[in-house]
């Protein structure tokens, strides 16, 4: 296995948040304990206006959900994904769930296939969709002379801000067959 594992990905993701370097963040200190038991009451969150999910594909997909699918090489998981991108990106169904109803910006992000084989799967992606999405986007690591692999830490940085790059984009989906 090569890269980090998901045990290791998590473990590292809950640590930043423990120890407040989540988001970008440089230093967290503990607030005041007044503020703590504020926001903490029920009373506080009864009050609370949370805006619902803004659902991209169902319950499956939301613009705050992160999705991994892992899998045997050669099984389907770009298939399976670039099929689900074209449907979002149209916000049409996709197999079981319901599609929102209108196009969103979907970036499709892959880390291991060659230009040449992805440019294929797109394409072939495209061809059983029976459209090409105007608000789907596809980026491959090989157009970024230098970059690491998305599965070592500079990579997955380099994909956060290559993602950040795209702000008006609502989802994105990597392949990666080994992590």
């Amino acid at each position: 296995m090569t890269g980090i594992s998901p045990k290791d990905f998590f473990r590292e993701q809950d640590e930043q948040a423990i120890y407040g370097k989540a988001n970008g963040a440089k230093n967290w200190t503990l607030p005041d304990p007044d503020y703590v038991r504020e926001r903490v009451s029920l009373d506080f969150w009864h009050q609370r206006e949370i805006p619902p999910l803004d659902r991209i594909l169902g319950d499956l997909v939301t613009t705050t959900s992160r999705n991994m699918v892992i899998g045997p090489t050669g099984i389907g998981k770009t298939n399976w994904l670039l099929a689900a991108a074209m449907a979002m990106a149209d916000g049409a169904d996709f197999l079981h769930w319901r599609g929102c109803g209108r196009p969103r910006g979907i970036l499709y992000i892959d880390g291991e296939m060659s230009r040449r084989l992805f440019k294929t799967r797109l394409e072939d992606a495209e061809c059983r969709h029976g459209n090409r999405p105007k608000t789907l986007f596809a980026l491959s690591r090989e157009d970024f002379e230098g970059c690491h692999r998305w599965t070592a830490k500079r990579g997955r940085n380099t994909l956060i801000m290559l993602s950040s790059c795209c702000s008006a984009l609502t989802s994105s989906f990597s392949t990666m067959s080994r992590l």
